[in-house]
């Protein structure tokens, strides 16, 4: 995650992680350290005179450079899938894929994560992909591509996986902080008759 996205229960902690990072500077100059964060202001004011920021441009100002990487990883990525049509999925689909990523490397891996994934048909599930996400406007199509890989993710489960799948979500929307995969483990091995090495 990113450095915006850290979580802790005290702001001292907040202060400490940051005035940690101020310290990198007093290292030999060999030692670098790279940090991705959207723009806060209290990032920015802590890291300025020890940072050199690079802006990471998404939606209408994404840059042609993150656009063309974007499209590059998108054809490396398909190409590796070894569909039996050598111009699958074609140039038209990666542009539109590439549009709809709108910057967002995160976007367009977990498209071709979800393509090419083991079991199923990675034609038909980006046929799927793109029917879902075609009509809807950008401010939904990562809502939109989530759930439909939900859906098509969990379907098919037993009632004792729909059960856990049911059981995990509600406690990750519900929880008031980020729980470790190990804290949910032992939430389901207490809720259930499962030894923990099962799960």
């Amino acid at each position: 995650d990113a450095l915006d996205e850290c979580t802790f229960e005290k702001d001292a902690d907040w202060s400490d992680l940051l005035e940690t990072l101020v310290e990198w500077n007093t290292l030999p100059p060999n030692f670098k350290l790279l940090v991705t964060s959207r723009d806060e202001s209290d990032i920015r004011e802590k890291l300025k005179g020890v940072s050199l920021p690079i802006a990471v441009e998404t939606g209408n100002g994404v840059t042609e450079e993150s656009t063309s990487d974007i499209r590059h990883f998108f054809q490396a990525r398909f190409k590796a899938m070894n569909v039996s049509d050598p111009s699958w999925p074609g140039a038209d689909v990666i542009d539109r894929l590439t549009k709809y990523a709108a910057g967002l490397f995160v976007w367009a891996n977990t498209v071709v994560d979800f393509v090419g994934q083991r079991r199923g048909d990675p034609v038909r599930r980006l046929k799927s992909l793109l029917a879902n996400m075609g009509k809807q406007s950008d401010g939904v199509k990562i809502d939109r591509l989530y759930g439909q890989i939900l859906f098509q993710t969990f379907s098919g489960l037993t009632e004792e996986e729909h059960d856990d799948m049911i059981t995990v979500l509600g406690i990750i929307v519900f929880s008031k902080d980020a729980l470790r995969v190990s804290e949910l483990v032992e939430l389901l091995a207490v809720r259930g008759d499962r030894p923990l090495d099962e799960l």
